[in-house]
């Protein structure tokens, strides 16, 4: 069986905890902002590093402009 997360580049909410240094509440407050590049599969949140990245480029964007 093949590792999607290590092939995919899935990133957790423990991922983005220590990314961003935030606690749980704010983690789960952040991926479930429709903006935000999060997807659900049962009961775990997944994130995919590419499309995150990409949310940050714009998110940064916005804050310049």
């Amino acid at each position: 069986m093949n590792n999607l997360k290590s092939s995919s580049n899935i990133i957790s909410i423990e991922d983005i905890k220590k990314r961003y240094k935030i606690g749980n509440d704010t983690a789960y407050a952040l991926v479930k902002e429709r903006s935000f590049p999060a997807f659900k599969v049962g009961r775990r949140w997944n994130i995919i590093e590419s499309d995150l990245e990409k949310w940050e480029r714009e998110r940064s964007k916005e804050r310049i402009a």
